[in-house]
């Protein structure tokens, strides 16, 4: 027992030595921390540790130690985990413990006041710092500070302007899907469905805004993408773009829109609607069309009655278009005192002082100064403030601010205000600016809805349409043909171009050339062209060449002379002239006959030779022979008869020369 007792006061005795010794050691590195004496203090410090590492007075020490200004190798992190260990170890304390920690002042009002300081310094860290990761850092570290909403802000606000600066949609997606509950995620969110929209439509061309739709059926911008879908396809105008758009799919605003246009397109066309693009409301609008209105009077207010007499519109105009007042109306769109009326009953515009029907359905309306453009399903297609609209060929031109512009029938602008006019050349439109005039064809305007830039290739000075595929072009002292794709027929060189009602003759060094006639004669030289009726004469040093304009066909010839009369060509050939009605068909007649055309009260249609006593009746237009027949004089009567005359008398004969009326009658009326 009494070893026992012995043992314990030994004990009990190295306990209060290792005690003391524990304090001396922080006593010691508190005096050497006033000194500067920052490396001997953190000896002291570690020696304490090793001895216990759950002393609290060793812990808050070496936590001031890595805090301490002054120490060179002061450091924030350290200083936050030794605080936060002598909290636990003050946590874990004994009431007799906390009573000694109390003599040294020491209890957790003063380790929280310590580690609010650090927490106060390493957030101050962070925003100096100020970046994503320096304020993630601190969130992470620091989790119980007080400053942790603060940074979670700091963090969410510097992460935005990182993706601000970057501007990208993958930026923008990045910092919605890691901070949702940002109070700039939203903000995020709609820049990074702006910047994806423009990223993978950068081309503006009608493929990208397809893969984006089919992409991205959740996008905001999902309905700007099927409207520039629509716009692109049907860009240049005509019924079969607007159909194929309808029967290919797309969203009901846009397909309503196509059926719209194409309706009227198809109405102002006159041509058919086909049976599947019928429903309800075109139904309406065709059923509502046929037959005509009555305008009729009330009490000073205008109404209508159908071709039945049935009311259809009740009175209440107080006028209606002076072209339709006093007459049955056939018009589907007329104007009245509230504004456009069609004759479903429909207003499909308010008044407006000035109107025009611009046709294939569109209308100008405004006043003098500010027009728009709308359509007669009610839609308005430009509103900006014009001057002047018109349709021409497959696209709407425009005039503003003093300038010509031109749009697709969609409202979709292709080429700006800068033209001094615009005109149109089956399938070729005409720009002018400047007096220079620009030719483009409807497929390169409609490709710019596609992202292609205006051609501006074609600059002329001056342009003249010979044929309908045909134009005449001036380059200063240059001319040239081209064909309605635009490609040169004639290339561009010193020459003079002039229009005969054959084709295009063209004149280089005093030598002529024809085009628009036969292929087989372009591009061929001749001293001489010269026309009579159907015939061209062709001549160059060494041949002589005849083309029949009516069966377009030529001859080649060694003739001594040529010559015409009545619509035949009469060649002198050494010992005989040979006559023909066309180049194919032809008759020789010795050099002594003699060629009378026989009279007739409209053309002339017969001719007859003398010689040798005999006179023999042709066919003006084949050459053909039709009789060997004795008269003084011939005329031809009627339908195929001939009234011919011997000496006084006279009688009648027929295409095959048999007399039918004898001969011997004072007249024949």
């Amino acid at each position: 027992m009494r070893s026992k007792q012995i043992f314990f006061i030994l004990l009990l005795s190295c306990c209060c030595h290792w005690l003391a010794a524990q304090d001396s050691w922080v006593r010691q590195a508190q005096s050497k921390m006033q000194d500067g004496k920052w490396s001997a203090a953190k000896e002291l410090l570690t020696r304490a540790i090793q001895k216990d590492s759950t002393h609290v007075e060793t812990k808050l020490t070496l936590s001031q130690w890595f805090f301490a200004t002054a120490n060179p190798s002061a450091q924030i992190d350290s200083a936050y985990r030794s605080i936060r260990l002598a909290q636990s170890a003050f946590s874990r304390s004994t009431p007799k413990q906390r009573e000694r920690l109390a003599k040294d002042k020491i209890d957790y009002a003063l380790l929280l006041k310590l580690r609010t300081k650090v927490d106060s310094a390493a957030f101050e860290r962070a925003k100096k710092i100020n970046t994503e990761e320096s304020y993630q850092f601190f969130i992470s570290n620091y989790s119980q500070a007080s400053q942790k909403m603060d940074a979670i802000e700091l963090r969410d606000e510097v992460s935005y302007l990182d993706a601000l600066k970057k501007n990208t949609w993958q930026a923008f997606a990045d910092y919605f899907q890691r901070y949702p509950s940002s109070s700039r995620a939203e903000e995020a969110q709609k820049k990074y469905h702006t910047l994806l929209f423009q990223e993978k439509t950068r081309d503006r061309k009608l493929e990208s805004y397809q893969s984006f739709a089919r992409e991205f059926p959740s996008s905001p911008y999902l309905k700007e993408a099927n409207r520039q879908i629509f716009e692109i396809s049907t860009a240049d105008g005509s019924i079969e773009s607007f159909n194929n758009y309808f029967q290919q799919g797309g969203d009901s605003e846009n397909k309503k829109m196509a059926r719209n246009i194409a309706l009227h397109l198809l109405i102002s066309q006159e041509q058919p609607i086909p049976r599947w693009f019928l429903n309800d409301s075109v139904q309406q609008v065709l059923d509502a069309n046929r037959g005509f209105w009555i305008p009729f009077l009330q009490n000073n207010r205008y109404g209508f009655l159908d071709s039945l007499g049935k009311e259809i519109v009740a009175p209440q105009f107080t006028f209606i278009d002076e072209d339709v007042r006093c007459t049955s109306i056939h018009e589907d769109v007329f104007v009245t005192s509230a504004g456009l009326l069609n004759r479903t009953g429909r207003l499909i515009s308010s008044f407006h002082p000035f109107t025009k029907d611009i046709g294939s359905g569109f209308w100008l309306v405004g006043d003098s100064l500010c027009r728009k453009v709308i359509h007669k399903s009610g839609q308005v297609m430009i509103a900006d403030c014009l001057q002047e609209a018109r349709v021409t060929g497959s696209f709407l031109t425009i005039k503003a601010k003093g300038a010509w512009a031109i749009y697709t029938l969609t409202g979709r602008q292709l080429v700006p205000p800068s033209f001094d006019s615009v005109e149109y050349m089956e399938g070729v439109y005409e720009l002018t600016r400047l007096e220079k005039k620009t030719l483009v064809t409807v497929t390169e305007l409609a490709s710019i809805a596609n992202g292609q830039p205006l051609k501006q290739e074609r600059v002329f000075d001056e342009v003249k349409m010979l044929s309908k595929d045909r134009l005449l072009v001036r380059m200063g002292a240059l001319e040239g043909i081209l064909d309605s794709e635009l490609q040169f027929v004639v290339p561009l060189a010193r020459q003079s171009m002039t229009l005969a009602n054959y084709g295009v003759v063209r004149k280089v060094n005093e030598k002529y050339s024809i085009s628009g006639v036969a292929s087989n004669l372009d591009n061929q030289l001749w001293d001489k062209i010269t026309q009579y009726q159907k015939w061209l004469v062709l001549q160059a040093p060494g041949q002589l060449k005849v083309y029949d304009l009516n069966t377009k066909s030529i001859r080649s010839t060694s003739a001594d002379s040529i010559w015409f009369k009545g619509g035949l060509l009469f060649l002198r050939e050494r010992d005989s002239v040979r006559v023909f009605s066309s180049a194919s068909q032809s008759l020789a007649l010795p050099l002594d006959h003699r060629i009378h055309f026989i009279p007739s009260k409209d053309s002339v249609s017969y001719f007859f030779t003398e010689g040798k006593g005999k006179k023999t009746v042709y066919d003006l237009a084949h050459g053909k022979k039709l009789f060997v027949l004795d008269f003084s004089k011939i005329e031809s009567v009627g339908k195929n008869l001939f009234l011919i005359n011997r000496k006084t008398k006279t009688g009648l004969a027929n295409l095959e020369g048999k007399v039918i009326l004898p001969v011997e009658y004072d007249a024949v009326v």
